[in-house]
């Protein structure tokens, strides 16, 4: 029996290639079968997670973001976002208190808890300089 094959781009972590990144991971998606509404939800997430890394992982000199695509038995879409920027947790950040009026809301935080929204599962560990999110989305619901 042959283990699914697994993809993998590493490009500089520049939002030049946010466009290529999130291509790559839908590129994948479609290959594996997801339907155009999950790609979507796919699209969200990874747009929120690699605009973050862009952003915020690299504050004094570049680095780049590298990305592993690869499907579980069940068929669920795994997607790795790998950095070697500043640590960072996505879930030591607070959830946006939705509840507030957008003028008493605190700056920040929204694009994680969409991101949450969007796929069934994210995970993260700091492995060595290596931030690794992993994205885990399920083919059916």
């Amino acid at each position: 029996m042959s283990t699914p094959k697994r993809d993998q781009l590493r490009l500089p972590a520049d939002l030049e290639y946010l466009h290529g990144l999130k291509s790559f991971i839908l590129d994948y998606a479609s290959q594996k079968g997801f339907d155009k509404r999950k790609c979507h939800q796919i699209e969200l997430a990874a747009n929120e997670i690699l605009t973050n890394i862009i952003s915020y992982a690299y504050p004094e000199e570049k680095g780049d973001i590298r990305v592993i695509c690869d499907s579980d038995e069940d068929g669920a879409l795994l997607v790795q976002i790998i950095d070697t920027g500043v640590p960072f947790n996505p879930f030591e950040v607070d959830e946006p208190d939705l509840s507030l009026g957008l003028e008493e809301r605190k700056v920040g935080g929204l694009g994680l808890f969409l991101a949450h929204k969007m796929v069934d599962e994210i995970r993260y560990r700091r492995q060595g300089a290596e931030n690794i999110l992993t994205l885990y989305k399920r083919k059916t619901d």
